[in-house]
């Protein structure tokens, strides 16, 4: 559904790039697009009833990922990167009360991020040792969601929740970034044109495609 905005935002990164409202605007569109994706109902429904095993298990889990969420906001904060930083601010509550489909995407996109600045994270507390034990934890978490579980979870998305994010991405992109695109009507003629040509056709498909 969303998939030509962004093609068309890939395509012109590098001169949105330099814009840190448009950039911020941008990465929480993102990260409501990973949600839309990997939302499903209830926080983790077999917490009562799981070991104390996976109980320690996601409570490690939980408190490096917030350990390293803290520190890749800091590096963004440092180097001025409104998009890591966005992507990144995730609260200690937020992983506790996730989805498990939705916290392992967190997960694997915070590691995902941490590899990628990890030179430049050691400045703020975290090696290469804290990485590995991290990913350890999150394949252990995988493992013990299971696939017919993960199967379970996949189907428990309800009209209302997809719904409310779907609201939620289309405000992003009619009150927000449609509002910045202004700066790069004369700035940059091509890509302000593709946007709202990609704009146009995401109107006509409607809502109804929130997986596309």
């Amino acid at each position: 559904m969303y998939k030509a905005v962004i093609e068309v935002c890939n395509q012109y990164e590098t001169i949105w790039n330099q814009t840190p409202e448009f950039s911020k605007v941008y990465g929480s569109f993102g990260i409501r697009l990973l949600d839309l994706s990997s939302q499903t109902l209830g926080n983790d429904p077999d917490i009562g009833n799981s070991t104390k095993e996976n109980k320690d298990l996601l409570e490690k889990l939980i408190n490096q990922g917030h350990r390293i969420s803290r520190a890749l906001q800091k590096l963004a904060i440092e180097v001025r990167n409104t998009e890591l930083l966005t992507r990144n601010t995730t609260s200690k509550t937020d992983l506790e009360s996730d989805s498990p489909l939705l916290r392992l995407a967190r997960m694997r996109r915070l590691i995902a991020d941490a590899t990628e600045h990890l030179t430049s994270l050691k400045d703020h507390g975290i090696g290469q040792g804290d990485l590995i034990e991290f990913s350890v934890l999150i394949d252990d978490y995988a493992n013990t969601i299971g696939k017919p579980r993960l199967a379970t979870l996949e189907r428990q998305h309800t009209s209302i929740v997809v719904q409310q994010l779907v609201s939620t991405i289309d405000s992003i992109l009619k009150n927000q970034l449609d509002t910045i695109m202004e700066v790069f009507k004369s700035k940059s003629p091509d890509f302000y044109a593709k946007y709202f040509g990609a704009r146009i056709i995401l109107d006509i498909k409607g809502k109804h495609r929130a997986s596309d």
